[in-house]
């Protein structure tokens, strides 16, 4: 931790001085998600490095039926919103290979608690269900997943 610690402050005197030198550069952040930012470097204040808090959610299946199912998605103070997915495949892979995969395949984004009665499910099937939650800065701060099998046809 340390030796990350020095290399960020090392990595900010290098930015610090190189914009001093000249007015009309940008920084641009990549992250492992392979999303970037840019901003122009004259336009910086202050940079900071800041601990994100972790958002749970306890996603509840009831009501499960041969086409349908209920869930309960409530939403954790501090989220500002979270995206749902829901589908009939296992996401696999880290941390960050999930949310991606979630970034791009969700079915809603929402603002609010939620609880949902979906229809139109195969009879004998399991769903694999994804909540990603954003903490106000828009930052992904959590991962919430469980899976609920439909019923047979009998």
């Amino acid at each position: 931790m340390k030796k990350i610690i020095t290399m960020a402050i090392a990595a900010l005197l290098s930015v610090t001085a190189f914009t001093q030198e000249k007015k009309d550069n940008v920084i641009r952040i990549t992250t492992t998600d392979n999303e970037s930012e840019i901003m122009m470097l004259n336009t910086v204040e202050s940079i900071s490095f800041e601990e994100v808090t972790p958002l749970t959610m306890d996603i509840e299946v009831s009501n499960i039926t041969k086409n349908s199912m209920d869930i309960d998605f409530p939403m954790p103070k501090g989220c500002k919103y979270w995206l749902m997915c829901i589908q009939k495949e296992e996401i696999y892979g880290t941390y960050a290979e999930k949310r991606q995969e979630i970034k791009q395949r969700f079915n809603d984004r929402f603002t609010e608690d939620k609880f949902l009665r979906i229809p139109n499910f195969e009879a004998g099937t399991t769903y694999y269900i994804y909540a990603l939650m954003f903490d106000q800065d828009g930052v992904a701060a959590g991962l919430a997943e469980t899976s609920a099998t439909t019923l047979p046809d009998e």
